[in-house]
């Protein structure tokens, strides 16, 4: 079995190692006196502080203000960072690409100009703006220089020399000549570079902040009229966008200053955006707004039925009730009556009312018109409801209702109706059900209930599954009843292409040169799918190249980002055996990344204890070994802990309750989370997929889905968990540690 493997060389990692203290100090003394001494009147200094940390150099300003930069959290110890960046593969090593001869010759003129200084950063950026490709990048930042030290002509003329070279950057070049135009006070010329064309390639979020910012322009030359008209335009096309809530926000105080109502289009708009933002509360008064400003009619109703969803999801269960109560009622058609009675039965059983929930959904199946997709879909959200609370018999008769109107869902009600029957004893009912359904999940079941019919057949089957190239959680469960290794090919090579992107080419040079915040800014626009950033006029990128983005993400550190690449390289390659088939891909999908820390682990552990593979696969799973990783519920880290599961598990160490800011520390992330998830497998007798159930939807819930698997071992367990995203999370997890199994990571020898 083939094994992967990190360098441990710090100089390897795609991250720099600290800087001693004396090398964080600001940069020389004259440096910083040439900086500040040029921040001049020219524009007003809180303008000037604005412009140039929108640009980019907040750095720069920090030293224009007389100050020393402040400086962010402490990064992790670089311990925990030895293997974020280049992966080498044992035994079958992928060469490393050559260095890029501008690479090489900006390397030089950085550490020639002073490496700490922004004399080396100048001159590195010169360097590449000689190049072509580089060139609206480098000029981009140079002039973010210039601009901090107060030359805004040179500022200017750098940023209007490539402001309308189409480009990733176009945007960000117009946006600054933009801001400098009007901090000058001509407020004509800003207007004329926003209303250029040449947007085309633009990102949507650049569209509609061009358009905002065109709107403010109007505004501040007194067209008020024309600012509105714009910024009605861009809620229209752009709901979703960054700029868009608080462009609607202005438009409501332009509409107010003009003595305007809004229109219902603007309520409408306006609901849309801060429903996506996503702000609930406000998206509720703002539908509300709207609601009462609609005719009665099918707008109405369709708005509605969103404001009652909000408020569900509120658990403002008794507004929601009193809103849709009336479109449930006669004399509405039966589609409307039926969405209606959905989203009652939705309420109900999130308020507990599972008996009333049931009733709901009965009628709305029934009221719905005959062939409408709503009668599926509430005989399967019953069935569904049904299961979780463990009444099968009545769930496998809601399936079967819903199965028999030939809906879209049919192959995944089939697929579940088998999985009752199974765990119900009923072998052959669930191989019928089976048999009409399809995918991973249905051939395995298939496989199974084969085996205890015919074990060749069954192992025939669960052998032809486990031999796929994947480390999918049937794939790898099929491998595992067998108890057959998984296959394991040579690790595809990231080669470099003839003509590669310029988003790659650039990205590369920065990584060369050590400028890895930037490299990791570029891949991110590259992964935005911009198709100014890959260099061709569509988002369609080949297997090679999006693993050559993968490689160059690691480099740069950013694990999520390369992690995500190698998925989509992995989607795109083909199964057959070839340089760039599923089974050479499929490495670049699990990094070794942390490999000290997780080498302080077993491979193998004792009953009850946390191996190495499933320690990495938690951590792929929870962060994609982002540190810094927060949820939006508030766990943090490599592991993602609450604070307050934390502060428990340090008093049972006897330690003192550690820091929010000490949980981006992946020494003791790990730490901590390794203890947790080993006092959980001790609770639940070694048992990986209810500990892993327990991890992530506590361990009360976890304890009653236990009790499946002496219906049919940890698989069925795995299924028939009554949380569909804790379904989705045990299974990720068991399939990324058959994988870490497979690629196990080795010491280097360094």
């Amino acid at each position: 079995m083939r094994r992967f493997a990190a360098s441990r060389d710090a100089r390897a990692t795609g991250r720099q190692a600290p800087a001693p203290p004396a090398q964080r100090a600001a940069p020389a003394g004259a440096a910083c006196r040439a900086v500040r001494g040029a921040a001049r009147a020219i524009v007003p200094p809180h303008a000037l502080a604005a412009l140039a940390a929108r640009a980019g150099a907040a750095l720069l300003l920090a030293f224009a203000a007389g100050g020393t930069p402040a400086r962010a959290a402490e990064d992790p110890p670089m311990l925990a960072r030895d293997s974020s960046g280049t992966m080498r593969w044992n035994l079958a090593a992928p060469p490393q690409w050559p260095p890029t001869a501008i690479g090489l010759v900006a390397r030089q003129a950085v550490l020639r100009a002073g490496a700490a200084d922004t004399a080396g950063l100048v001159a590195g950026l010169r360097v590449l703006a000689g190049h072509a490709a580089l060139r609206p990048y480098a000029l981009r930042r140079l002039g973010a220089i210039a601009l901090a030290r107060g030359d805004t002509a040179r500022a200017d003329s750098c940023w209007r020399a490539v402001d309308a070279v189409p480009g990733m950057w176009q945007w960000d070049l117009v946006r600054a000549r933009v801001d400098l135009a009007r901090a000058r006070g001509e407020l004509a010329r800003a207007e004329s570079l926003l209303a250029r064309p040449g947007r085309e390639e633009w990102l949507d979020a650049d569209r509609a902040e061009s358009m905002a910012y065109h709107a403010d322009l109007r505004l501040a030359r007194a067209d008020t009229a024309g600012a509105i008209a714009l910024a009605r335009q861009a809620l229209e096309a752009y709901p979703g966008a960054p700029a868009s809530p608080p462009l609607a926000e202005r438009l409501d105080a332009w509409l107010a200053a003009r003595g305007e109502a809004s229109t219902v289009r603007d309520e409408q708009n306006a609901a849309l955006v801060v429903r996506l933002a996503p702000d609930r509360p406000a998206a509720v008064e703002r539908h509300r707004l709207a609601l009462d400003r609609l005719p009665a009619g099918d707008a109405r109703a369709a708005l509605a039925l969103q404001l009652g969803e909000l408020l569900r999801r509120l658990r403002r269960y008794r507004d929601a009730r009193e809103l849709l109560r009336p479109l449930a009622a006669p004399p509405a058609d039966g589609a409307r009556r039926a969405a209606a009675l959905v989203a009652l039965a939705r309420i109900e059983r999130d308020a507990g009312q599972r008996l009333e929930a049931y009733n709901l959904y009965a009628r709305a199946a029934r009221i719905a018109p005959p062939g409408h997709a709503l009668r599926e879909t509430a005989w399967w959200e019953r069935a569904r409801e049904e299961e979780e609370s463990g009444e099968w018999r009545a769930a496998r008769r809601d399936y079967g209702r819903a199965w028999a109107l030939g809906g879209s869902r049919n192959r995944e009600l089939a697929f579940r109706a088998g999985l009752l029957w199974f765990a119900a004893g009923d072998n052959d009912s669930a191989r019928t059900w089976w048999s009409r359904a399809d995918g991973e999940g249905a051939e395995f079941w298939l496989a199974l209930a084969s085996r205890r019919l015919a074990p060749p057949v069954g192992d025939s089957l669960l052998g032809i599954l486990g031999a796929r190239p994947s480390y999918s959680f049937y794939v790898s469960a099929a491998r595992d009843t067998l108890g057959a290794p998984p296959p394991v090919g040579r690790a595809a090579e990231t080669v470099t292409a003839a003509f590669p992107p310029v988003a790659l080419r650039l990205a590369t040079v920065l990584i060369e040169i050590g400028w890895r915040d930037e490299a990791r800014e570029v891949l991110e626009r590259y992964a935005a799918r911009d198709p100014a950033a890959s260099g061709r006029g569509g988002p369609r990128r080949e297997t090679p190249e999006i693993l050559k983005a993968s490689r160059l993400a690691y480099c740069a550190g950013a694990m999520p980002l390369g992690i995500r690449f190698a998925g989509r390289a992995f989607e795109r390659a083909p199964e057959e055996e070839g340089a760039w088939s599923r089974l050479r891909v499929a490495p670049w999908r699990y990094p070794p990344a942390f490999d000290s820390l997780f080498a302080t682990w077993p491979e193998r552990a004792p009953p009850g204890g946390a191996d190495r593979a499933l320690l990495r696969a938690v951590a792929w799973q929870e962060s994609h070994f982002d540190p810094a990783a927060r949820s939006r519920a508030g766990a943090v880290g490599l592991l993602q802990l609450m604070p307050a599961t934390a502060a428990r598990l340090a008093r049972t160490l006897g330690e003192p309750r550690p820091a929010e800011a000490t949980l981006r520390d992946p020494v003791l992330s790990l730490r901590y989370g390794g203890h947790l998830l080993e006092r959980l497998l001790a609770r639940f007798g070694g048992r990986v997929p209810a500990a892993l159930a327990a991890y992530n939807a506590g361990p009360d819930p976890a304890t009653r889905w236990s009790d499946l698997a002496a219906r049919g071992g940890d698989a069925l367990l795995c299924e028939l968990i009554a949380y569909s995203e804790t379904r989705g999370y045990v299974k990720n997890i068991l399939a990324v540690r058959s994988a870490y199994e497979a690629f196990k990571p080795v010491d280097s020898g360094r």
